[in-house]
């Protein structure tokens, strides 16, 4: 869960995010909210980020044979999954959250 950004306060302020292109292709917007008499603090509720694996016919082949996580990722990423890092990206996108705020509950992806 991520704290979502009050609807009401939050502003796109400054240089947009760039972080490497290999773990996301564009800038992301710098979201700010100050607060105000809804939220009093800029944030409001939280959302939930997922990551979901669709088990088509060729996942389910590659996992009854044991096969290695690259090829596995390779083909979930082929029939359209996105790690939970590229959800939260869309969310900072979207204005429902900030980047600290990913990088707070997420981190950085390992190996990017």
């Amino acid at each position: 869960l991520v704290r979502k950004l009050c609807p009401h306060c939050r502003r796109q302020q400054g240089e947009p995010i760039h972080i490497p292109d290999n773990v996301w292709p564009s800038p992301l917007p710098h979201w700010q909210a100050p607060g105000c008499v809804h939220c009093y603090h800029g944030f409001y509720g939280r959302t939930a980020l997922f990551e979901v694996l669709p088990i088509t016919p060729v996942i389910r082949q590659l996992i009854s044979a044991n096969t290695d996580v690259e090829s596995l990722e390779t083909h979930a990423r082929q029939a359209g999954m996105r790690t939970l890092f590229e959800n939260g990206c869309l969310a900072v996108e979207q204005g429902l959250t900030t980047f600290e705020e990913l990088i707070r509950v997420l981190g950085m992806p390992h190996g990017e």
